[in-house]
């Protein structure tokens, strides 16, 4: 039986960030700001800072290896290479992971899908990397354990 995937669309905070900073094709810094759970602004000067020209693309697999999978002071952790997305949301149920497809990048958050647009159950995922925990909570909860 094929999950149910459930879509969010944007939040109107987020759809006032994107109309401030006049955006399109960023799907990258959407997909950055709802995986690693910051804000859109954040997402886009990192982005900017590596590379990503305004209303522009940027392949955000290439910049997860570059950055050796610490993005934004948190650690990102390849868990799947291939396989549709109904798939994907059959064996990671829950957790936050930042996922690419041909030509665009969103989150899966609990095991809904966090875009702009709908995906297809069957939609192909290239390369899928789960949010570990930040190093600043790690820290924090060692102190309070």
């Amino acid at each position: 039986m094929e999950p149910i995937t459930v879509f969010i669309p944007m939040t109107p905070a987020c759809e006032v960030m994107r109309a401030t900073y006049n955006e399109s094709r960023d799907c990258a810094v959407l997909a950055l700001s709802n995986a690693l759970d910051v804000a859109y602004c954040r997402a886009h000067a990192f982005l900017a800072n590596n590379g990503r020209k305004p209303k522009h693309g940027i392949h955000v697999g290439e910049l997860i290896t570059r950055k050796r999978g610490i993005i934004l002071g948190h650690k990102l952790q390849l868990v799947k290479r291939s396989g549709s997305l109904a798939k994907f949301l059959r064996e990671f149920p829950s957790g936050r992971y930042l996922i690419t497809v041909r030509h665009h990048a969103f989150a899966v958050v609990d095991g809904m899908v966090h875009d702009m647009q709908r995906q297809s159950p069957r939609r192909h995922i290239r390369k899928a990397w789960r949010v570990l925990a930040s190093p600043a909570a790690i820290s924090i909860e060692q102190y309070i354990q």
